[in-house]
């Protein structure tokens, strides 16, 4: 069911994948406008981890565990940041972490990703105690507009 509602969304994400893969990592986050501070100039692959951890996500089956590998991926990003400026600095606002979502959601490849952002979306709904992961599901799919 999602597969199919989200298969025109895939096809552009698919498309921007293609295009973004000619352009190095410094030049895309440059594009994608990430704050200077967290392109990690000295890291030829930046945010690897965490577009790794992404990339596991079509191979979980419960909703839970596929949360918890988008949390993993959030997590990751900050920690790579940490490691990079040792703990001086940190991603602080949605302005710093949006551009850098999209750069993961552009770098990894996983068909039907979008499908399994709305699915996420669907599964935590409105409830209280899924605030957080709501708020990055919604970051995500601010990708596809």
């Amino acid at each position: 069911m999602y597969m199919c509602s989200t298969s025109e969304a895939d096809g552009r994400l698919a498309a921007t994948q293609v295009s973004f893969a000619e352009i190095a990592p410094s030049a895309l986050m440059e594009k994608l406008q990430v704050d200077a501070n967290f392109r990690l100039p000295s890291i030829e692959n930046p945010y690897q981890s965490a577009i790794s951890a992404l990339s596991e996500i079509s191979g979980l089956t419960t909703p839970l565990d596929k949360l918890n590998c988008l949390l993993k991926m959030a997590a990751l990003l900050q920690t790579e940041i940490l490691d990079y400026w040792k703990g001086k600095l940190e991603l602080q606002s949605m302005d710093q972490e949006l551009p850098l979502l999209i750069y993961v959601l552009s770098k990894t490849q996983v068909r039907g990703l979008t499908a399994e952002l709305r699915f996420l979306l669907d599964y935590v709904g409105s409830r209280d105690e899924f605030e957080g992961e709501q708020r990055l599901l919604v970051n995500c799919e601010v990708r596809d507009r």
